[in-house]
């Protein structure tokens, strides 16, 4: 019900920053040449803000606990079904270098839940000061808060329209992993002391993210809509070969073959079936997108 067409993920707060509703606003070109697969950096933050206060978890102090709210199952992401889960802009780009927001990681993550964890956890509830029940992103706000995976700040707020780091987004991915755990030397030197690092360290451990040439990670660092994009599709598996696309897919003008993140956006933004070779993921024919709007209600 916010006029984008369903399968979107509306940017801001009903487009209160500038952008189309529909869009995901931010960023500049990373330019930090690494190579496909990775999930690279960009610039410090420089918003004032305390590292942590995004995400939830025991280190950031906003009182969750990692793994699940309400009593109910973990949280699980559905591995199976390949559906887009971005959309692009009304322009018909899909601009991978802009940042994404913390109401729009929201909306991306509940549409990739399992169905039956999303059932459990479903919820319109208003439990922060600065949503409402007429926002775009109540339902995947309220919902993944519900499961736990998200938090709000200290002051009982949001902030929906905030943009995420690379620490926060790589914090909500390494959540979903079952059991999982790391341990040794911090994987980066940038993260020692981060109250992100057990995360950081679970998540480059399992090959899901990866630093800048420099060896460093950039914790604070805002990730963009392509850093996103690869980093969900490592989490659920959703690589696909060198030739495993078909030539009836969506493409989009600013994302070329040449880019390294050409494949992972799109996976990202196509619906398809396919078969897995050697761990690679080769399509097997176009699916029709999820109506993701029913959901979203």
């Amino acid at each position: 019900g916010d006029g984008t067409t369903p399968g979107t993920v509306p940017g801001g707060e009903d487009g209160g920053d500038g952008t189309t509703p529909g869009t995901v606003p931010g960023g500049e070109d990373d330019g930090d040449g690494t190579t496909p697969g990775t999930v690279p950096g960009g610039e410090d933050d420089g918003d004032g803000t305390t590292p942590g206060t995004v995400p939830g978890g025991e280190e950031d102090g906003d009182g969750t606990t990692p793994g699940g709210g309400g009593g109910g199952p973990k949280p699980k992401l559905n591995t199976t079904d390949h559906y887009s889960y971005i959309k692009g802009y009304p322009d018909g780009t899909i601009k991978p270098q802009d940042n994404i927001s913390r109401q729009e990681v929201a909306t991306i993550l509940f549409r990739l839940l399992d169905d039956s964890v999303r059932d459990n956890y479903y919820s319109k509830e208003v439990t922060f000061e600065d949503m409402t029940l007429e926002m775009w992103s109540i339902t995947a706000v309220s919902t993944m808060t519900k499961a736990g995976v998200i938090a709000g700040y200290e002051d009982s707020t949001f902030r929906p329209a905030n943009n995420i780091t690379r620490a926060e987004f790589a914090t909500l991915c390494a959540r979903f992993d079952s059991g999982g755990s790391y341990t040794g030397e911090h994987m980066f030197p940038d993260i020692e002391g981060h109250w992100a690092a057990k995360y950081i360290n679970l998540a480059a451990s399992k090959g899901w993210i990866k630093g800048y040439e420099d060896g460093t990670f950039r914790p604070n660092a805002y990730i963009t809509r392509a850093e996103a994009m690869t980093l969900m599709n490592n989490v659920l598996e959703r690589i696909v070969a060198d030739d495993g696309m078909l030539p009836d897919m969506i493409t989009w003008p600013d994302n070329t073959p040449d880019k390294w993140y050409y494949k992972a956006v799109q996976e990202a933004t196509n619906s398809h079936f396919y078969v897995r070779e050697a761990g690679l993921e080769k399509w097997t024919v176009m699916r029709e997108p999820r109506d993701w709007s029913t959901l979203e209600k």
